[in-house]
């Protein structure tokens, strides 16, 4: 009996696990059937997610420059080319443009989160989606264990947005006098200087000329009067072009004349301008024939024309022209006895006595370039050297004083490559001579930096290190963004050789420069260097670089060779962009 019992228990038993077998193991099944095909769903979503991450930001890189070509067309096709690239579940996906939009990464000013809006106008954002879906070229993701439930497929997608990164960038220019060098007759066997041009570019009016002089002084060619000529030079004219090195010579160049201090002067074209001064001839013989040392600058005055004399001589100009005795009738042309013509740019008549004088100072002797040549071009490169100071020649700034006009063009260039992009960038605009000063807020009215830097004249020595500081202060300011990337772009022709506290000392400056990177670049900025011309420091450039984690561009050459190589690698940093997935 108990055995019978014993043996009626298990047999119930297994009849239960039986009944718990048919019931479980279908659910198993189920699970398992399950978990493959999440797995394999998950790992499909994966691969499509990697899949259109990297499509999207090889898309959104095409759209840095749209400058060239239809960048459109480039993002599609790259996106395209990436997507397939990258295997989903060993397949290579194929994305269609239905699968591409184009849009702008507009951001929240209050909240500073990035928002995606779809279009075609000058984009900075890419949206790519990767799908496996039953209406795609890819087709739908196949199940495998839940067929046995009649699901054999699903459809399995990912989206990825990327988009260009804002920049914050301040444009650190130098603006020291050596900016002038490639404009200056002096240098004409180094290099092809435009002195022309900028003589060419000044102003040269009526009011630079005197009502007394003759017609005849007035050029028959109009391009040898574009610019300012004063008295003897109008009749010189600009003479021949420096710039043609092979054939030019000083000597011989018919815009130049000689006076020597102690000489007589033999210049019959001078002869002849001083009678049609109406000067005569015991005047004209005082100017010319003297040797006396007493009185050389008011004699150079008189013969170029700067100044008039009024000698008290019977039949003398005074005499001819009708005007008071002044002079005490001899030839001593003294100080009181002079009137001076022109006032030079935009000095007044008063102070021409004291310019014109200076001029002749710094053009007479053997200290100067060429002694005692006097003409156009001396004229241009005193007033490049030593007049060159934004409150005394305004008028400098709107000439192509070269390599500084090269600059501006580059600036300009990138300004428009921006402006025509429609970016989210900023920028600001720092310069630097003797000291370092903020002149633009980051902004994105960048037609604000382009007209300051238009508006400036090259002058002083070069403190790259508060150009530096002054660039990080407006980078680090609460005007720059906290999603920008900050950049700091230095562009240089020279050395740095102005410390912290304004002293002139080139190692010390050049110490100071480097601190002065380090700082910055410990600050997150990006520092890219541009130098300019074969005296720039180019290894402490590149060591500005290198600590900043940006890079050093450098141009050389003549005029049109450095400013072709700036406008490139202006159009070269404008599209020097980063990009990053934004949704």
């Amino acid at each position: 009996m108990k055995r019978s019992r014993k043996l009626f228990s298990m047999q119930r038993r297994r009849g239960a696990v039986a009944v718990m077998l048919a019931v479980t193991v279908p659910v198993i099944i189920a699970f398992a059937a399950l978990t493959v095909d999440v797995g394999v769903m998950y790992n499909a979503k994966a691969d499509l997610q990697r899949c259109a991450d990297a499509a999207a930001l090889a898309g959104a890189s095409q759209l840095v420059s749209l400058s060239s070509g239809d960048p459109l067309a480039a993002a599609r096709q790259c996106a395209k080319d990436i997507a397939y690239a990258n295997k989903v579940l060993a397949t290579n996906p194929i994305v269609t443009d239905a699968d591409i939009t184009f849009g702008k990464a507009n951001i929240d000013p209050v909240t500073k989160q990035v928002f995606f809006t779809p279009t075609n106008s000058s984009p900075d954002a890419v949206r790519v989606v990767v799908r496996k879906t039953a209406n795609s070229p890819n087709g739908a993701l196949p199940l495998y264990f839940a067929r046995i439930f009649g699901r054999h497929f699903t459809d399995v997608q990912a989206t990825a947005t990327a988009g260009i990164t804002p920049r914050d960038i301040a444009i650190v220019s130098d603006i020291s006098g050596s900016l002038t060098y490639d404009s200056q007759f002096k240098y004409w066997q180094d290099k092809v200087v435009n002195l022309y041009d900028v003589w060419d570019a000044l102003p040269g009016g009526a009011d630079d000329s005197p009502s007394t002089w003759a017609a005849s002084e007035v050029l028959s060619d109009p391009a040898q009067s574009a610019g300012p000529a004063y008295g003897f030079f109008k009749r010189l004219g600009f003479g021949d072009d420096p710039a043609d090195r092979e054939n030019y010579s000083v000597s011989g160049d018919p815009g130049l004349i000689r006076l020597a201090n102690g000489e007589r002067w033999s210049d019959a074209r001078l002869r002849t301008y001083l009678a049609d001064q109406q000067y005569s001839s015991a005047e004209i013989s005082a100017i010319m024939n003297t040797t006396s040392r007493t009185n050389y600058q008011n004699r150079v005055a008189l013969a170029l024309g700067l100044a008039t004399w009024n000698s008290g001589i019977s039949g003398g100009r005074w005499d001819r022209l009708g005007l008071a005795r002044v002079g005490n009738r001899d030839t001593s042309y003294s100080d009181s006895e002079l009137t001076w013509e022109a006032p030079f740019l935009s000095t007044t008549p008063a102070q021409a006595r004291t310019i014109w004088r200076d001029y002749i100072d710094r053009t007479s002797g053997r200290r100067a370039s060429f002694p005692d040549l006097f003409g156009i071009k001396t004229l241009v490169d005193y007033t490049l050297e030593y007049r060159r100071k934004p409150g005394e020649t305004p008028e400098l700034a709107a000439t192509p004083v070269q390599p500084m006009q090269a600059i501006k063009d580059a600036t300009a260039y990138m300004v428009q490559l921006l402006t025509n992009a429609q970016s989210f960038d900023q920028i600001s605009l720092e310069v630097f001579s003797t000291y370092g000063t903020h002149q633009v807020d980051l902004t994105h009215n960048f037609a604000d930096v382009t007209a300051i830097l238009d508006s400036i004249v090259p002058d002083g020595n070069t403190n790259i290190g508060q150009g530096i500081a002054r660039g990080a202060e407006e980078l680090t300011s609460d005007r720059a963004r906290v999603e920008a990337k900050k950049i700091l772009l230095m562009i240089t022709d020279g050395q740095a050789n102005m410390t912290a506290d304004g002293r002139y000392d080139a190692a010390a400056g050049k110490a100071f420069a480097i601190s002065e990177a380090q700082q910055a670049a410990a600050l997150g900025i990006e520092l890219v260097t541009i130098s300019v011309g074969q005296g720039a420091d180019l290894d402490l450039c590149d060591q500005i670089a290198a600590l900043g984690h940006g890079v050093h561009f450098h141009a050389e050459g003549e005029i049109d060779e450095y400013n072709a190589q700036l406008l490139q690698i202006f159009a070269t940093i404008g599209g020097r962009r980063t990009v990053a997935l934004i949704e």
